[in-house]
């Protein structure tokens, strides 16, 4: 490359070593205007942990109010019987809207015979 060098100069290197190469794959000394920084140590995931903590919090509805939450003004789910509110087998004939246990207690009070 040239010729002797003063002795208080040392030579430089261009290239690493295997051993270092290992550890840091792009050449540290380089001088090239595109050259990479060296890799960070640590990790991303530690990196992104640090930067916010994550609170957990838990939902404010309780398990009837997930269950009640869709509004039911027809249909199946709407209509209960008047006496026990139970909501099935509901008897709708004639607007009783009772269920079959209610309808077999009261029958005779409503005015309903049976003939067989």
């Amino acid at each position: 490359m040239g010729g002797p060098l003063p002795e208080n100069r040392t030579p430089t290197r261009n290239f690493l070593t295997n051993a270092e190469t290992t550890r840091f794959p792009l050449n540290l000394q380089s001088s090239h205007p595109f050259a990479r920084p060296p890799p960070n140590p640590r990790p991303i995931l530690s990196r992104l942990v640090n930067l916010s903590p994550v609170r957990q919090t838990t939902a404010n509805m309780s398990h009837e109010s997930v269950w009640n939450s869709r509004p039911r003004s027809y249909g199946k789910g709407s209509r209960s019987c008047r006496v026990c509110k139970h909501s099935a087998g509901l008897i709708r004939k004639y607007d009783l809207n009772l269920c079959r246990q209610c309808f077999r207690e009261k029958a005779k009070d409503i005015g309903f015979n049976k003939f067989r």
